[in-house]
């Protein structure tokens, strides 16, 4: 074969793996990408809203399960210790796992979380609910905004990042005080308490 031969397979060869390579990225539709963004962004509002929910019912699960206030506490404290660990665990042991598959897994094991914790008869099945919340909250951290933002046209990741981060103040201000407000217990029918119970820096004052 000759030299021109050669060279014109050579860049026909490179020419069909570039193809290859960037089909997909530009086959994606921009539609699809923010909608991908806006999927990571209300996950997020669910897991911040998660996070934080208990600070306005402390007192509360404190007189349901006559328990002292500090006791009630550990809802807020003890997620911090699964979720250290889990941020890293995750990011290394599933890297070659579709993403969209983890963050789904990590939703459906939110709701569970949730759902464990509105119908716990006792105290140590809502510390178990919340040991779910913390790997919940440190695994999707760890995997989830990246690879969203990485969906959209390279000029829009920055949007798109603004997107996704703004769920962290709207679970704060939105999720936090709505929580308290509507949520009963279907195990004891517990009325509601009041947007006054959610005091702290997190949630807007009375």
């Amino acid at each position: 074969m000759s030299t021109a031969a050669r060279t014109a397979t050579d860049s026909e060869s490179a020419a069909v793996s570039a193809a290859v390579s960037a089909g997909p990225a530009a086959a994606r539709s921009p539609l699809n990408g923010w909608l991908a963004v806006i999927a990571v962004m209300l996950g997020i509002f669910s897991v911040v809203t998660t996070e934080i929910l208990p600070i306005g019912l402390l007192t509360d699960i404190a007189a349901d399960f006559r328990i002292s206030d500090g006791t009630a506490g550990l809802t807020m404290t003890l997620p911090g210790l699964p979720a250290a660990g889990a941020a890293p665990t995750v990011t290394v042991a599933t890297a070659r796992i579709d993403r969209r598959l983890m963050l789904c897994a990590f939703i459906a094991l939110l709701a569970l979380a949730n759902l464990l914790a509105a119908v716990a008869p006792a105290y140590w099945l809502v510390l178990l609910s919340r040991v779910l919340a913390g790997v919940v909250i440190g695994g999707f951290w760890s995997i989830g905004a990246g690879p969203a933002a990485r969906r959209v046209p390279a000029e829009s990741a920055g949007r798109a990042t603004a997107v996704i981060f703004s769920a962290v103040p709207l679970g704060s201000v939105l999720g936090c005080p709505r929580g308290p407000t509507s949520a009963t217990s279907p195990a004891g029918g517990r009325p509601a308490p009041s947007w006054g119970r959610c005091r702290s820096a997190h949630c807007p004052a009375e």
